[in-house]
C-alpha cells in the first residue's frame, strides 16, 4: 500500500511540475508604448514615426506591427524580441495630402498634422481650367545643395550672376534688393489654351517665398513705378501694379497678394483669375481639383522640377467603326533628389480609361455562343 501511495504521489508530483512549466512557458507576449511622431509634416516628406516594443513572455518570438493613419493600414514592420527584451520599431511615412491624421499603433494614438508642398501650394492658386504647368523648387534646392554635389554648383552659380548683375547696375543685392535668392522658395508658370503657334489664352508666373511683401511695393513704388510707367491699383484688397506694353499687346500686371505671401505676374486678366482663387480659399475651382493632375502630382512626389501638361491625343482613323476621335491625357514629368542623385521621373493619365476599353472590345471578336 505505501509503495501504491508512494508512486501515485510521485507521479502526481511529477504531471503538476510538467503543468507548472507550461503554465510559466506562455506564449510570446507583447507590449507597445512610447509613441513618437513629429508634430508637423510636408506632403511628399517622410516622416519617421517610432514606438518601442516590449517581449515581456517568456520565449522569442516576432512581433508584426501596422501602422493605421486615419483608420486605413499604410505600413507594416516586423520585430523578433528575445524574453524581457525591448526595442524601438520604426516606420517610414510619407503623406499625400494636407491635413490632420490619426496615427495608431496597437492602441498607442497621436496626431500629425500634414502641410501641403510647395508644388501643391502653387497648383491650388492655378484656376482649374488651366492646362500646362511648370514648376521649380527653390527651397528644396537649397535644402539639398549641401547633400548633392553638382545641384550646389548652379545654386552658386545662380547667385554670382545675381552679383554681377547687380553690380553692373550699381546696387548692394544685401541694402538695395527688397528680396535674395535665399528669400525664394518656389516659382510656378501656368497657362491656358496655347494653340500651335499662337500665344495662350491666359498666362501666369507664382512666386512663393518668405519675402516681405510691404518692402516689395515700397521699393516699386520708390524706385521702379515712374521709371517703368507703373500704374498702382488694387483688385480686392490686393495691390497691383500695372503696364500698358503698348497697342495691341495685352496689359500686364503684378500683384501682391498677403495672405498666401505670393507675387503673381501675368496678362491683367490671368492674375485677376488667379486671385480669384486665391481668395475662395478651396480646392473645388483649382488645377488641384483636377483628378488627373492630382494623381500625377502623387506619382511624381516632392519635385525640385515638374512639369505637367493636359492634351487631346488625335487617334489615326483606320476605318474600325467605334473608336475615339481624339483621346484625353495629361502627361507630367519631375526632377527628384534620390541620395546621390538626380532621376527623371515621367507618368501620364488616361483622363477617360473607358475610351481605350471600348477600342480594345471592339477589335477583339466576340466568343460565339453555343
Amino acid at each position: 500500500i505505501a509503495l501504491l501511495i508512494g508512486t501515485f504521489i510521485a507521479i502526481f508530483a511529477m504531471l503538476a511540475g510538467s503543468a507548472c512549466a507550461e503554465l510559466a512557458t506562455l506564449p510570446p507576449g507583447f507590449e507597445v508604448t512610447e509613441l513618437n511622431i513629429p508634430e508637423t509634416a510636408t506632403v511628399g516628406e517622410e516622416a519617421t514615426i517610432t514606438v518601442t516594443v516590449k517581449n515581456f513572455g517568456s520565449i522569442a518570438g516576432t512581433f508584426y506591427a501596422p501602422l493605421l493613419v486615419n483608420g486605413e493600414i499604410t505600413g507594416l514592420e516586423t520585430i523578433s524580441l528575445t524574453p524581457g527584451e525591448s526595442k524601438t520599431l520604426s516606420f517610414t511615412y510619407i503623406p499625400t495630402f494636407g491635413g490632420e491624421y490619426e496615427i495608431n499603433i496597437y492602441g498607442e494614438t497621436g496626431t500629425i498634422s500634414v502641410s501641403d508642398s510647395n508644388m501643391q501650394k502653387a497648383m491650388k492658386m492655378i484656376p482649374l481650367d488651366w492646362s500646362a504647368f511648370a514648376f521649380v523648387d527653390m527651397e528644396r534646392m537649397r535644402t539639398d545643395t549641401s547633400t548633392l554635389p553638382g545641384l550646389s554648383d548652379v545654386w552658386t552659380r545662380a547667385n554670382e550672376i545675381l552679383e554681377y548683375l547687380s553690380g553692373q547696375a550699381g546696387v548692394n543685392p544685401a541694402e538695395d534688393w527688397p528680396m535674395t535668392l535665399a528669400e525664394l522658395d518656389y516659382l510656378a508658370i501656368s497657362m491656358e489654351n496655347v494653340p500651335e503657334g499662337e500665344n495662350p489664352d491666359s498666362i501666369a508666373v507664382i512666386i512663393g517665398g518668405t519675402f516681405d511683401l510691404d518692402e516689395i511695393n515700397t521699393f516699386i513704388e520708390e524706385r521702379l513705378s515712374a521709371a517703368l510707367g507703373l500704374s498702382e491699383g488694387t483688385y480686392g484688397t490686393v495691390i497691383t501694379w500695372s503696364a500698358s506694353m503698348g497697342e495691341g499687346i495685352p496689359e500686364i500686371t503684378m500683384a501682391l497678394e498677403d495672405s498666401a505671401n505670393v507675387i503673381v505676374i501675368g496678362l491683367t486678366d490671368s492674375v485677376e483669375a488667379c486671385l480669384d482663387v486665391i481668395a475662395n480659399a478651396g480646392d473645388d475651382d483649382s488645377m488641384y481639383s483636377n483628378d488627373a493632375i492630382t494623381a500625377l502630382a502623387q506619382q511624381l512626389g516632392p519635385c525640385l522640377i515638374a512639369g505637367m501638361l493636359e492634351a487631346s491625343v488625335t487617334l489615326p482613323d483606320d476605318g474600325v467603326g467605334g473608336l475615339p476621335e481624339t483621346l484625353e491625357i495629361t502627361v507630367g514629368f519631375g526632377i527628384n533628389k534620390h541620395g546621390e542623385r538626380l532621376t527623371i521621373t515621367g507618368s501620364i493619365v488616361i483622363d477617360e480609361i473607358s475610351d481605350w476599353i471600348e477600342m480594345v472590345l471592339s477589335v477583339i471578336p466576340e466568343v460565339p455562343s453555343v
